[in-house]
């Protein structure tokens, strides 16, 4: 499910998933090069690649969101030192997003859940805007920017889904539509 960088915790899908539902997070995304990605997060890029025989390319479409878990705002949550998302461990956490030419990669870093990377065939993906998932039977709502993969290997025989928040900006809004193009022309050839 994950890869594992050296002295990082591997938290799975739906850890990663849960915690990146959170509208209080404040993220900014940009186009990156492979070669600038944090050395932690690069060596589990390499490693998944490796063991999914993938072929890396400096030139592949990738995006790096920073999501950033600000202070909570509400009175309890300030007096107790908590965060905006509580569930979240971590204050600050980075998100890539690379676009392969026959699968979706994702590696999430983060100081306190460590760093995943795992990747679906574009061709079993479906990409839907906003979450695929419900709190308590209200859908979150869409912020024209973030969007849901899914495909991802699940638990019990169910395809997994993964919520991609993005900054509200123009990479963000590439990230989302280039995604969005890949999978439906994969499904669609």
């Amino acid at each position: 499910m994950g890869t594992r960088a050296s002295g990082s915790r591997v938290v799975g899908v739906q850890g990663a998933r849960l915690s990146a539902m959170a509208p209080a997070y404040r993220r900014s995304t940009r186009s990156v090069d492979l070669a600038e990605l944090p050395p932690d997060m690069r060596l589990a890029l390499t490693e998944h690649a490796e063991t999914q025989h993938l072929r890396l390319a400096d030139d592949l479409p990738a995006w790096l969101t920073r999501s950033e878990n600000p202070p909570s705002t509400n009175r309890i949550g300030r007096l107790l030192g908590r965060r905006a998302n509580s569930a979240d461990p971590d204050s600050e956490h980075q998100t890539l997003v690379l676009l392969h030419p026959t699968q979706l990669i994702v590696v999430t870093s983060g100081a306190e859940r460590g760093v995943t990377a795992l990747s679906v065939p574009l061709a079993q993906a479906t990409v839907a805007p906003g979450s695929a998932l419900t709190v308590g039977g209200v859908a979150t709502p869409d912020d024209g920017y973030s969007f849901s993969v899914t495909g991802f290997a699940g638990h019990e025989g169910r395809p997994g889904s993964f919520y991609l928040g993005m900054g509200a900006d123009e990479a963000g809004l590439e990230c989302r539509t280039r995604v969005r193009d890949a999978i439906t022309a994969a499904r669609n050839p």
